[in-house]
């Protein structure tokens, strides 16, 4: 058997995968998402059909906007955990998985980096990422 030395950072942490890891966002606000891996026991259980409904959505030349509204769907079922800073008029909105979805089909950035998250467990090995979202300059 051996022991190496300082690789606890190259090691998945199944325990975070399924807890979830704090997204942050600009403006104090914040996803925790869990990953879309084996560690999730969710996403574990519906993976299959979930993956076969996306193919026959891509194979069926389905537009952009269904797509997204199916996969917002399964990550807010399988893959959202909480948040916090989300508002309505000023007024914190409590996480909910409807309140998650809603917010992943309304919110083109929170989209694409939720999506460019889940799936890649090294984004699993610390409590939080931030986020980077460029602003356009006019």
């Amino acid at each position: 058997m051996y022991n190496f030395d300082d690789i606890d950072d190259l090691k998945r942490d199944r325990g975070i995968e399924d807890e979830g890891t704090v997204v942050g966002f600009s403006g104090e606000r914040w996803i925790k998402v869990a990953a879309a891996s084996d560690a999730n026991p969710l996403w574990r259980a519906r993976s299959d059909k979930l993956l076969a409904e996306l193919n026959r959505l891509r194979n069926a030349k389905a537009p952009p906007e269904k797509v997204r509204a199916f996969l917002a769907k399964s990550y807010a079922e399988t893959l959202g955990r909480d948040w916090g800073g989300w508002k309505s008029g000023g007024v914190a909105i409590p996480y909910s998985r409807e309140a998650f979805e809603a917010l992943l089909v309304s919110a083109d950035d929170v989209y694409a980096t939720i999506d460019a998250i889940v799936y890649d467990t090294k984004n699993y090995r610390g409590q939080r990422i931030e986020a980077v979202i460029e602003e356009a300059k006019n």
